[in-house]
């Protein structure tokens, strides 16, 4: 989960630090390689979407952008997180975004 309050989130390239970690993209590579669906939930304030990896790095080779925006999720694939607002956080229904995705998967 990556969640900030500006319209974008930035990704780590050329020693530069970023939100999104290389390692992270790195090893969720690595795990979808042994048969595990990687997922980046990114929560830009007001919404929130689950994006896989597949998605994601078709996103960034396609813009060539250093940074992920709600537009680029949108229109790179992504499936909405509902959310409900407690007193100081959010809870996301993370439940419903796996069921879609193994709906999806089978």
């Amino acid at each position: 989960m990556k969640y900030t309050e500006k319209k974008y989130i930035t990704i780590e390239h050329d020693n530069v630090k970023g939100m999104i970690k290389k390692t992270q993209i790195d090893q969720m590579k690595a795990l979808q390689a042994k048969d595990v669906f990687g997922v980046l939930f990114l929560s830009f304030s007001e919404y929130t979407y689950a994006m896989s990896i597949d998605n994601f790095l078709w996103c960034m080779g396609e813009t060539g952008k250093h940074s992920i925006s709600p537009i680029d999720v949108v229109q790179h694939g992504r499936l909405n997180v509902p959310d409900a607002i407690l007193r100081t956080h959010k809870r996301y229904d993370v439940k419903t975004v796996l069921t879609k995705i193994v709906d999806f998967k089978d």
